[in-house]
């Protein structure tokens, strides 16, 4: 089983998910969505708790330098500074 099968994985996955939705959804009534994001938040920092302890493979290769310039960071820095949602989603959210 991979660590992306692993049970707990998958509930932490799915809680995630809903604590995702449901900011970014725009409420109806804001008590309920208040009251919904607290429940939501609390079950993954609870699945968080959970999680199997996870090694990289002993034969993984790790670069020791990412060969990542300044004008490269720059590139990313504006990117995220000027608030493009779509490459936000690609970081936080890949699928």
């Amino acid at each position: 089983m991979t660590i992306r099968e692993h049970p707990d994985v998958s509930a932490f996955k799915l809680a995630a998910s809903r604590f995702c939705e449901l900011l970014e959804r725009r409420p109806s009534d804001i008590d309920e969505w208040v009251a919904d994001v607290l429940e939501s938040v609390s079950k993954v920092y609870a699945y968080g708790h959970s999680l199997p302890e996870f090694s990289l493979e002993v034969d993984a290769h790790i670069p020791d330098d990412f060969d990542v310039d300044d004008d490269e960071w720059k590139h990313v820095y504006g990117v995220v500074q000027g608030g493009s949602a779509g490459f936000l989603l690609v970081l936080f959210r890949p699928e």
